[in-house]
């Protein structure tokens, strides 16, 4: 026994020394294992998911990791309905993530989940993406970073507190596996005056019902891939779940002698 690890095979002699094999590895726990996983999580592989954007899958996971939150109800219903995949395809980005209560100080938690879907909601979102996986020790004073909505995002850093424009950084590097990186912020970035809702659009705007997520997403079996000779982090096409279609189909009446084609 080696620290109350059998030793599987005794003496094996090499050149200079001696080699014994044991059981299981010294000096490790599940404590240990956890803390490295939460120290090196930037570093972990993730399992290649087909749902909700399989070209996407910094977004998929990301999307997924924020809808388990409780904070996040606001950006993951209207991520639902945007059409962000041929944005934010691949891997290896930065996603400055509101919580609940900057969507909610400037009225756009009474919206519905297609309120940021298009146009210059689309842009909203996009605002917050930067390409590159970023970590703390990157935003530094003065860095300015490009948006994916080709915005300029400026950092202002003063000891432990870090501005992203008028938003404070209030969570730091929350890793998205080897995937990109988050940063939670207490303010939605860039929201235009002229842009942000009143009474009378959101009397307007017909509510629309969200894609449920299913509680266990599996990932595509490697067969699969291999038969379709895909390479996720190369897929670029749009993913059809991201939208979608509502067909209304009017009244028609006519007289008993007609024919209807």
């Amino acid at each position: 026994m080696v620290n109350g690890v059998q030793v599987v095979k005794g003496d094996t002699p090499v050149a200079n020394g001696n080699i014994m094999f044991t059981g299981e590895v010294l000096f490790v726990n599940e404590s240990v294992v956890s803390r490295l996983h939460q120290q090196h999580r930037d570093k972990e592989t993730p399992p290649l998911l087909a749902f909700p954007w399989f070209g996407a899958q910094f977004l998929s996971h990301a999307f997924l990791a924020l809808e388990r939150d409780r904070r996040f109800s606001h950006i993951t219903r209207f991520l639902n309905l945007a059409d962000l995949a041929p944005h934010v395809s691949g891997t290896g980005y930065t996603f400055f993530v509101p919580v609940d209560t900057a969507f909610e100080a400037i009225g756009l938690d009474k919206m519905p989940d297609n309120y940021l879907s298009n146009g210059n909601g689309l842009q909203v979102l996009l605002n917050h993406f930067v390409k590159g996986r970023l970590y703390d020790r990157d935003l530094k004073d003065g860095t300015e970073l490009l948006s994916l909505g080709n915005s300029t995002i400026k950092i202002a850093r003063k000891k432990e507190r870090v501005d992203v424009n008028d938003a404070v950084i209030v969570e730091s590097e929350v890793f998205v596996y080897n995937l990109g990186t988050m940063f939670y912020i207490d303010k939605v970035l860039f929201s235009k005056r002229d842009f942000l809702p009143t009474s009378t659009i959101a009397n307007d705007i017909i509510p629309t019902q969200r894609r449920k997520v299913p509680s266990i997403v599996e990932k595509v079996p490697d067969e699969l891939l291999e038969e379709m000779g895909l390479e996720p982090d190369l897929l670029t096409e749009n993913d059809a779940t991201t939208s979608t279609t509502v067909w209304s189909t009017p009244n028609v009446t006519s007289s008993s002698n007609a024919t209807i084609k």
